[in-house]
């Protein structure tokens, strides 16, 4: 269990966990010189076989509460003091705010310096604080009595604490491995070491992760939980973790940094929030004010774009973007706190909806319906009202993503059965089941008017689908709907055209015959077919009449123009592009260059170049420099004819 203390300065926080755990926290010359709070420090408590509390000491000054709230962001239990000679002070409140709008619901009451004061005086604080904590998430919070001069109450409070971790449930570990960095320092010995609260997921020696933002990867050369040597770590705990990789510098890493694991990598500048204004705050909280954004350890400038509204008055909700002036790597249901420009004062706080908020469309009435949709903790649920909200259809990768789900936790929101899921290559999308319906008649029928009309023709290719659709659906949806019907047998495709089940394009019968005399050409050239000329001379034709052919023929599916001057099969750029995709897997970093194509597949030198060429437009391939790597399968671009 992590519990932070928060209140006043010189209340006697320092004390009261020392007292608490035999450990000053006051780590900084400066902090012992001033007998003053300036950085979060740590203590921990051991107690049975293997269980810890971690105590975080914030500081109180209002100068420092940038650094309270690297250490409030993640806590499982606060320590909410007040001393009994001062009562109710400055920071006290906001401290509480700080809290309120972080959901910090778990906590207790420490009423310090109680020798000082006599039984009435503290009679008088106890019923301060219970009128302050009214209608706060601390409302219910007991209140102890407390001494960290004396030891008055301090063995009654501790065993508290002991009680609440004996019983509080267990932070679970679900989602992606993310970790907020606020120490960073380095070891003789051993290197580079962060220290912060673990938000998600688990961590083992030896797992690669990523520096966020900044993408950084490194490998967990060693670590501690809770203050023990340790194989694992895990959310709900603090972690000191050694990293070491090649890339890594220090200077890389620093307070507000986020270690992650790979697939929790998603760094982002613009974050569709939730965001409730304090109700303490005089004004109200105005569209694009610049404000500074608390979020895990960081501290990060920015403006606030208020969607349904110009303004969020004092106490109330409202949806909201924060456009950042730096990336951080959050995710839905991370809280946050606003201050104001100058971050002196906290304004209000909230949570986020979407990290992958978009520049364009943000306040649509559509848009709006969407972040009601998402603002809800259930995934499957989300997704479902989501879906329904959404009449473009979804982008489950990066629903997913955007709830740090893993793998497998993918898959179970994948399998409820609340949606409808299609893929293409590694793409995931989501349609509500009505959608799915309309979208399949539309498709179909959209096709058998083609067929009527020409019935020469093989079908038509996507673009030109989702030009006389009437539904405008998010890039790459439609592609994965044809991918699901071709599959349930009620499309088929021929080259990159895509045609009713069954539908066989009608031949003139002289053209018919002429295909009979090209094809065993161009199946015997293989790989390579002849020039429109060599393949004119064999068939003792005019090149201009075989042109014209080869191209009413592309139009029926049977040949694709590569070149200028040469026809491939369906069959012959199926087993080219297995080439490529072959090269690919073999290469340790998944790319390949023109020669290892020319070598593989022996066509020569020009035809490679102007090969690839033709699969980066079909979005094979794609260019990275003088190397290319696999976009989609050759199964999916290219899939053979069995039927001509």
């Amino acid at each position: 269990m992590i519990i932070a203390t928060a209140g006043h300065i010189d209340h006697g926080k320092t004390l009261l966990v020392k007292a608490l755990t035999g450990i000053d926290t006051d780590r900084l010359p400066d902090e012992k010189r001033r007998g003053l709070t300036i950085d979060i420090g740590f203590a921990y408590k051991a107690f049975g076989d293997d269980e810890t509390l971690g105590f975080v000491d914030v500081p109180g000054h209002e100068r420092f509460v940038r650094n309270m709230l690297a250490g409030v962001t993640n806590i499982d239990f606060v320590l909410f003091v007040v001393a009994a000679d001062d009562g109710i002070m400055p920071q006290t409140v906001e401290h509480l705010d700080i809290l309120n709008l972080l959901n910090v619901r778990n906590g207790a009451i420490a009423i310090t310096k109680s020798d000082r004061v006599d039984q009435a005086r503290l009679d008088e604080v106890d019923v301060q604080i219970s009128g302050l904590l009214s209608g706060t998430a601390l409302e219910n919070a007991p209140s102890f009595r407390v001494s960290a001069l004396t030891g008055d109450g301090i063995d009654v409070l501790y065993r508290h604490l002991h009680d609440v971790a004996h019983h509080l449930e267990r932070r679970r570990t679900h989602g992606n491995f993310r970790l907020a960095v606020d120490r960073c320092f380095t070891l003789s010995g051993s290197g580079l070491v962060v220290t912060g609260s673990v938000f998600s997921g688990t961590v083992q020696t030896g797992d690669q992760i990523i520096v966020a933002p900044a993408g950084i990867p490194a490998r967990v050369r060693s670590l501690h939980a809770q203050n023990r040597e340790s194989e694992r770590g895990s959310a709900g705990q603090r972690c000191a973790l050694n990293l070491t990789g090649r890339d890594l510098k220090k200077s890389a890493v620093q307070r507000g940094s986020w270690i992650v694991a790979e697939p929790a990598f998603v760094p982002t500048d613009r974050i569709d929030v939730k965001v409730r204004a304090l109700i303490r705050e005089p004004r109200p909280l105005r569209h694009w004010m610049p404000v500074h954004v608390h979020v895990g350890a960081a501290d990060l400038p920015g403006r606030l774009a208020i969607l349904e509204s110009r303004a969020i008055e004092p106490g109330d909700t409202g949806i909201a973007q924060l456009v950042l002036d730096d990336k951080t790597n959050v995710f839905y249901g991370d809280r946050f706190i606003l201050r104001d420009q100058s971050a002196r004062r906290t304004i209000g706080g909230g949570w986020v909806l979407d990290p992958f908020a978009p520049k364009r469309g943000r306040a649509k009435p559509e848009r709006l319906l969407q972040l009601v949709a998402l603002d809800q903790d259930n995934p499957t649920l989300a997704l479902s009202e989501l879906a329904e909200s959404s009449p473009n259809g979804i982008d489950l990768t990066q629903f997913a993503r955007a709830r740090n789900l893993t793998e497998s936790e993918y898959t179970a929101l994948r399998d409820s059965g609340s949606i409808t899921v299609l893929t293409a290559g590694t793409q995931r999308f989501a349609l509500a089941p009505r959608l799915w319906d309309r979208l399949q008649t539309e498709l179909l029928d959209t096709l058998k008017k083609w067929h009527g009309e020409r019935p020469e023709s093989p079908g038509l290719t996507v673009v030109q689908v989702t030009q006389r659709l009437s539904l405008r659906l998010i890039d790459g949806l439609l592609g994965a709907a044809v991918e699901r019907l071709i599959d349930d047998k009620s499309l088929t495709r021929r080259s990159e055209l895509i045609g009713l089940a069954g539908h066989r394009p009608s031949i003139p019968p002289q053209e018919a015959a002429l295909w009979k005399r090209v094809k065993p050409l161009l199946d015997k050239a293989g790989l390579r077919p002849p020039t429109v000329r060599e393949l004119a001379a064999d068939l003792g034709m005019r090149p201009d009449q075989l042109q014209r052919f080869l191209d009413r023929s592309v139009r029926r599916g049977v040949v694709q123009p590569v070149a200028k001057n040469r026809y491939f099969t369906p069959d012959a750029l199926h087993r080219l592009g297995a080439i490529a995709e072959q090269l690919a897997t073999d290469s340790p970093d998944g790319l390949f260059n023109a020669a290892a194509f020319r070598d593989r597949s022996g066509i020569g030198r020009n035809l490679t170049i102007e090969l690839l060429e033709y699969f980066d437009t079909v979005k094979l391939t794609k260019r990275q420099g003088d190397l290319r790597g696999i976009l989609r399968p050759a199964d999916e671009v290219f899939r053979p004819l069995t039927d001509d």
